[in-house]
């Protein structure tokens, strides 16, 4: 299979994600502002769904971007990106539906580890089906700063069952981090300028 079939169809899957996650919002049973801002907690909810979801689609371009071709094990991968992406929407309604509290943030930050988690088995068999002129080294970075941000994820992840707030403000400064390194000129989410030639940095997830 070519990689642009695959990208086309993540692309439409990423879409449709997006879709449904703002359609959970409804109109307010009263028409004034004090309704809207009761609504916060789902809006919050959301704008950060928004940004994970976002920051994996870009990383998504960038590593399709420089195969050649795809294996069965890169499908399979690829369709456990999309599966824990797809529960992204339930666990964003689930957490503004409990007021960003309890095992709500639990469940949501272990769907978004298992995201950065099927990505990166991405990353690591990427390599194999690389474009010819990719660089070793920077594959390499690339996958071993995957490994860290996962391995930090988990951890965040864990202290959300005894510290659910504040371990949710780590997860966000994760999705800020993406955002930044997406404006820093490095490259991170650009397509390569040139058949053969790597852009400079990895990606965030």
């Amino acid at each position: 299979m070519k990689p642009n079939r695959l990208e086309a169809f993540s692309d439409g899957v990423f879409a449709i994600i997006i879709t449904i996650m703002v359609l959970e919002f409804r109109p307010t049973a009263e028409n004034a502002p004090a309704a809207l801002v009761a609504m916060a907690p789902n809006v919050g909810a959301y704008l950060l769904s928004f940004i994970i979801v976002g920051v994996h689609w870009l990383s998504h371009h960038r590593l399709i971007d420089q195969v050649e071709t795809v294996t069965p094990g890169f499908l399979w991968a690829n369709l456990a990106l999309l599966f824990w992406l797809s529960l992204v929407p339930f666990a964003t309604a689930n957490m503004g539906h409990h007021q960003w509290s309890g095992f709500a943030i639990v469940m949501y930050m272990a769907i978004i580890v298992c995201c950065s988690l099927a990505l990166f088995m991405m990353r690591v068999m990427a390599p194999a089906i690389a474009k010819a002129g990719a660089t070793r080294d920077a594959q390499t970075a690339t996958v071993r700063l995957s490994a860290i941000i996962v391995t930090l994820q988990a951890a965040t992840t864990v202290l959300a069952y005894f510290f659910p707030k504040a371990a949710l403000f780590l997860m966000a400064g994760f999705a800020v981090l993406g955002i930044s390194m997406t404006f820093r000129g490095t490259g991170l989410f650009t397509r390569a300028p040139s058949a053969g030639r790597e852009p400079e940095g990895p990606a965030i997830t």
